[in-house]
């Protein structure tokens, strides 16, 4: 029995009316069930950027104010999978979105940063304190 997982999750984690075995279909605490999470990061995207905590990532690149690249530690089987990103925005600029884009088995990218007032086609590029990003999709 896996540490954290009881014998009523063993039993509800069935697919097609199968038994699914936790032990093996678990890579680095990240399951392999559908639904379920394939990836996160919580990291600090100014100065040096450093991850605080994470799973199924390898490394986070910081190419430029508010542009970072996240890579997987193990590859997803295609580039659709979803990413779910935010970035803390309390500071004397607020506003901050995240942009996620360039989404490849290996990794994607995350831009922050906030709109320029009266237009959504230019975008300031800015470092947000805290990024964070959830991946669902099948590695």
């Amino acid at each position: 029995m896996i540490q954290g997982i009881s014998k009523k999750d063993v039993n509800m984690a069935r697919s097609n009316g199968k038994p699914v075995d936790i032990a093996t279909d678990t890579k680095k605490g990240i399951s392999n069930t559908k639904g379920h999470a394939k990836a996160w990061v919580h990291f600090n995207g100014t100065g040096t950027v450093l991850i605080h905590k994470s799973e199924n990532v390898l490394g986070v690149t910081d190419y430029g104010p508010g542009n970072y690249g996240v890579n997987f530690d193990t590859d997803m089987l295609d580039g659709l999978y979803c990413v779910m990103a935010s970035c803390d925005g309390r500071t004397s600029v607020a506003g901050f979105t995240p942009s996620v884009e360039d989404l490849t088995v290996s990794g994607f990218k995350i831009y922050t940063g906030r709109p320029v007032s009266g237009s959504n086609l230019n975008y300031n590029l800015i470092d947000c304190g805290h990024v964070f990003a959830v991946v669902y999709g099948d590695n």
